[in-house]
């Protein structure tokens, strides 16, 4: 009792995005569902999930960051070979909790 028994599968197959056509921070339309790469010193769309004055990453460091409240997520680093390196820890998956430091 106070129970609610569900016959619906789930499926452990890879989440797919489409990411043939990847679009400008100047051209985002929404404020959610999106995978947002490149830090706020760059990237209007990483400063409106982080908020005004928010500082980036310190030299040498990057991160994944998930924000719940837009369902989205955040990849960048201090320069772009940390970037590159947030964005293959995502890729690699099995990433867990709401924000990933990447060395």
């Amino acid at each position: 009792e106070g129970y609610t028994v569900s016959t619906e599968k789930v499926s452990s197959e890879a989440v797919e995005f489409d990411i043939t056509a990847p679009v400008m921070a100047s051209e985002v339309s929404g404020s959610e569902d999106m995978i947002v790469v490149g830090g706020p010193a760059v990237n209007s769309v990483a400063v409106a999930l982080l908020g005004e004055g928010v500082v980036g990453v310190s030299e040498g460091e990057a991160v994944v960051r998930y924000f719940a409240d837009s369902n989205s997520v955040l990849v960048y680093g201090w320069d772009a070979a940390g970037t590159q390196a947030a964005a293959n820890k995502l890729n690699a998956g099995g990433l867990t909790g709401e924000e990933v430091n990447v060395q």
